[in-house]
């Protein structure tokens, strides 16, 4: 059976729930690592367990199926895996040129796979000390086996996807084929080289046609001409059997090269043979194909330890590669066909699988009694041994996976249909077996009793039919729920529809009920039902929930061999919606529990069942980015980056928590917050947690360990010994991401060289006076935009500082604050910050002058900017004392039109005040029209004559002051009174 991966991508995203249901209340419980793996089948039950024979055809058969519950218990918070050794054999032929859409050809899309495989692996081994090794194989018409430091292997997987994104696939050449026995055989011997029983050896073929070319020194075996002539490449030929040919000497040592691509000719096309000139005319096509599948076969055989995946995609055929891939236990092949467009996800799949530990060779096996048949069918085959007809059942590829904080839960096993010829009552002997974790086959017998009755009555019970439905994409029988930041791209939920219909054959004149009828179904942690009237739900211990759908009453009456009931079909239907990120898994199987007519209890097993699993998945878009990325978070707690548009796969991490151990839990909801600088994630046990797409830098002072703030010129300022460091770190910076690093010195013109640093670990001290400039870079990952940012330090020298003040201040009264430094040295770029403890008292200004408001005792802080050095200025305000002004001078003169300024001609008395405070006044002429003054003191002398200027306080009017102004023509003789007011 082909192992067929086909992935339709919707690329959603995470959306917070509208409703009231918080994380807390759908969460299972916090998951516990338990490595103790095993599988348990709770529950064998017929579907139907009491049948009459029918008439099909000639023949009176009965027919029902066995159900399986088959349980996994245990739960992985690690990968306990082996290391792998993986070889990447890579086709660069030149049909890898044809474009698959918009003008991206196959070869692009490999190399987008690559990386998304790199990425996978990169994940995969952050946490390993023994990390997994990959070697790359490109092959055309030849193959080429890459080295990475001169060694065949790496532990550094993205060493494979750089040296991938140089390849080309040149046309046109003898190099233009396709050879798969080459590239295949390189990487066997690859493998055989480096031989490590500790370790899993693999290889990922991956081509997109089928092989066309083949160099090889065996002499080809097959049907030879003789050639009479040739004319313009067409020769004229003659069968030759010669039989002794296969012996012939004189081509031992000569490589042939064996086309298939159209002409189906091997070069050299001709030899001779006793004077004939001979050529091979089998079907070259047959032979190279024959021969690829005779070396993938000497790969895949069981002692070489060596698994082969090969991915087909273009003209590639899944039918040919079946043929070369490994197969599972059961038998199903491990190729896998890609669409083209669709290998992003297939490569993700795929090494999702590699990666994930499993319980291998799993199987149900059933003891078939006599009379009883069984048809093969998909995860279903019949054996005969001693004798004896046995029924094995297995889950797809044979294989339990285990994915890292994957809970107990169901595992999807086909039903056994069968087919009874005779009445009677059968019993089947049911074991199931295993191989574990550690490789030792586990075998366990079923201990309950299953038995299928065939008579001629059957009591009455149901026939249960259940199906789902939902508008959520769908591929590989799984409904992919998810909540999405895109209104029309939330598909959080599906429908569950039942058809229930009573059957039985009892004799005439039979009547009775039916009643108590439930219908009962379990939802696994994270579903949530939305109730209907008639149904209740019950929350169970482990996280899950039961819901119960009651049914009205039954009756029944059987006439004239006929079973009549009051109803003879129930429909009913609900709708779940995801709640957190679930793994994906099968619904449980309902099963009806009623009460028959002899007031027994009684159950009714599913009858038909869907065959799709359900798996529910966080998206978040943000359609800023160019191209439009889409975050995913998952049931473990994992979060994926994606181009949302090619569906390659970008980054992927789990957090960790306080305790450095991996955070696995439901991821319930992801925003964005901060500008889109972050993402929130809520967890569905309530924890939040913040996710940081941009680094952030901070310098803090390197003995105290106190963080500084930037000035308001854009640098930091400080007087100690100061460092720069990540404040915050994108999570995946060690593995899926670089950051770079390179400084200015003080007194040096250029940058140092780029030097690339580990964000967690690094710290520039500096500790030269001066100004420095450290230059961080940094992408990839989850970085969301390339970051780079230049921190500017200015490191003064400067041990201490004081304050020179007065501690004594009328209100209204002003002073500046002088900052007296010591120890300075360096350069000088200080900067004060100044602030007021009271500022209804007396405020400050940014330059340190102070402003006395009313009477109290007030503290005015000065820090040094950056450089955790602060001083306290204690300064008393107090009322301003009783106080009188006067003029100067009791009498002043002037001349007509010629100016008098008296400002500054008034002053305070006593004379200490002076200068201390500003007094508001009102000046006033006792007779404008000899002498105007205006209220700023500057007077003019109008008219000749003599007048009183007064001078009067604005607070109050009972203190002034008066002096006389003498006003002079023009003309008059005497001083210049100018000389004498030039105050």
């Amino acid at each position: 059976m082909k192992y067929i991966i086909h992935v339709t991508v919707c690329l959603l995203i995470v959306q917070l729930l509208s409703s009231a249901i918080s994380p807390n209340s759908v969460a299972a419980t916090t998951p516990t690592n338990n490595d103790q793996l095993s599988l348990n089948l709770n529950k064998v039950e017929p579907a139907r367990k009491e049948l009459i024979l029918q008439k099909e055809g000639s023949q009176n058969v009965a027919r029902t199926s066995l159900n399986f519950e088959l349980f996994r218990e245990g739960m992985l918070l690690e990968n306990p895996r082996k290391p792998l050794d993986v070889v990447f054999v890579f086709d660069k032929s030149a049909s890898m040129n044809v474009s698959l859409q918009k003008n991206i050809s196959r070869l692009q899309k490999a190399k987008e796979a690559m990386q998304t495989a790199a990425t996978v692996f990169t994940a995969a081994n952050s946490d390993r000390i023994n990390k997994d090794r990959f070697g790359l194989v490109e092959f055309n018409s030849k193959e080429t086996v890459r080295k990475f430091n001169g060694k065949d292997l790496t532990s550094d997987i993205n060493q494979i996807s750089e040296v991938v994104k140089t390849i080309t696939a040149p046309e046109g050449t003898t190099l233009s084929g396709t050879n798969y026995s080459s590239s295949l055989q390189a990487a066997e011997q690859l493998l055989k080289k480096h031989k490590d029983s500790s370790r899993e050896q693999v290889i990922i073929f991956l081509t997109d046609g089928e092989p066309t070319v083949l160099y090889t020194k065996e002499k080809p075996l097959g049907n030879y001409e003789k050639v009479n002539w040739c004319f313009w490449g067409y020769c004229d030929t003659d069968p030759y059997n010669y039989e002794l040919i296969k012996n012939y000497k004189d081509t031992t040592d000569t490589e042939f090269i064996i086309y298939s691509n159209g002409s189906y000719r091997i070069n050299p096309n001709t030899f001779y043979h006793d004077g004939n000139k001979i050529r091979f005319a089998s079907d070259a096509k047959v032979y190279v194909e024959n021969h690829a599948q005779a070396v993938a076969a000497n790969i895949t055989k069981k002692e070489s330890g060596i698994i082969l995946y090969p991915v087909g995609f273009g003209e590639a055929s899944i039918n040919y590669l079946d043929k070369l891939a490994s197969k599972t236990s059961n038998g199903e092949s491990m190729a896998i066909e890609a669409g083209g467009t669709d290998l992003n996800q297939v490569f993700e799949a795929l090494v999702n699988e590699i990666d994930t530990p499993s319980l291998n060779n799993v199987g149900i096996e059933i003891k078939i009694p006599n009379n009883v048949s069984v048809e093969e069918a998909p995860g279903v085959k019949v054996e005969t041994r001693g004798g004896q007809t046995y029924a094995i059942v297995t889950p797809s590829n044979g294989r339990v996976q285990y994915s890292v904080g994957e809970g107990p839960g169901l595992v999807s096993v086909p039903n056994l249909p069968l087919k009874f010829s005779a009445k009677g009552d059968y019993f089947f002997k049911v074991k199931w077996k295993y191989t574990d974790i550690k490789g030792n086959p586990v075998t366990k017998d079923y201990s309950q009793e299953v038995k299928v009755s065939v008579q001629d009555q059957v009591a009455p019970s149901f026939e249960l039919n259940m199906s789902l439905s939902s508008e959520a994409p769908r591929s590989n029988d799984i409904i992919r729920l998810q909540k999405s930041n895109v209104k029309n791209e939330n598909f959080d939920s599906f429908i569950v529809d039942y058809t229930i219909k009573p059957y039985g054959k009892l004799a005439n004149g039979s009547k009775g009920s039916l009643k108590n009828i439930k219908l009962k179904q379990k939802l696994p942690a994270g579903l949530k039902a939305d109730l209907k009237t008639g149904m209740v739900e019950n929350q169970l211990d482990d996280g899950s929930t039961e819901i119960i759908y009651n049914i009205d009453a039954i009756q029944y009456n059987v006439v004239n061999g006929k079973m009549e009931f009051s109803k003879e079909t129930e429909r009913l239907s609900f709708t779940v919606k995801g709640i957190h990120s679930i793994h994906a898994q099968p619904l449980p199987d309902p099963i009806i529990t009623f009460v028959d007519n002899n007031s027994n209890d009684k159950t009714a097993a599913v009858t038909n069942r869907p065959i799709e699993k359900v798996e529910m998945v966080i998206k978040l878009v943000d359609s800023d980015m160019n191209p439009v990325v889409e975050y995913r978070g998952n049931h473990a707690g994992n979060i994926s980056k994606y181009n949302k548009g090619t569906g390659q796969l970008l980054a992927s991490i789990t957090l960790r928590d306080d305790n450095n151990e991996t955070f696995i839990n439901p991821i319930f909801s992801m925003e964005f917050g901060d500008g889109k600088k972050h993402i929130t994630i809520t967890y569905a046990n309530g924890t939040t947690r913040e996710f940081p797409l941009t680094p952030k830098l901070g310098v803090r002072l390197k003995d105290s360990g106190n963080k500084l703030s930037i000035g308001d010129n854009g640098e930091y300022t400080f007087n100690q010994k100061a460092e720069v460091f990540f404040d915050k770190v994108v999570p995946g910076y060690d593995t899926q991401s670089q950051y770079e690093v390179r400084f200015k010195k003080p007194g040096t013109l250029l940058y140092s060289q780029w030097q690339t640093i580990n964000p967690t670990e690094y710290q520039y001290l500096v500790e030269e006076y001066g100004k420095t400039l450290v230059q961080v870079r940094a992408d990839g990952g989850f970085i969301r935009a390339s970051f780079d940012e230049v921190v500017t330090l200015n490191y003064n020298g400067v041990s201490g500082f004081s304050l020179l003040y007065q501690d004594e201040m009328y209100v209204g009264e002003t002073q500046q604050i002088e900052s007296i430094f010591d120890g300075l040295s360096g350069l000088i770029d200080l900067r004060m910050i100044w602030s007021s403890l009271d500022s209804q008292i007396a405020s400050v200004d940014s330059s340190g002058v102070v402003t006395a408001k009313k009477p109290g005792v007030v503290t005015i802080s000065a820090a040094l900017a950056g450089q955790g050095l602060t001083k306290l200025a204690t300064i008393k305000v107090v009322d301003i004392p009783d106080y009188t002004l006067e003029f100067k001078k009791p009498l002043y003169t002037t001349k007509v039109d010629q100016p008098l300024n008296l400002q500054g001609q008034v002053r305070i008395n006593p004379p200490h005040l002076n200068g201390r405070f500003q007094v508001e006044v009102v000046w006033q002429s006792s007779d404008p029209s000899i002498f105007a003054i205006e209220q700023n003191g500057h007077g003019r002398g109008v008219s000749k004559g003599v007048v009183m200027v007064t001078v009067t306080s604005t607070e109050d009017s009972s203190i002034s002051a008066s002096t006389i102004v003498m006003v002079e023509e023009k003309d008059a003789g005497g001083n210049n009174p100018s000389k004498d007011f030039r105050w």
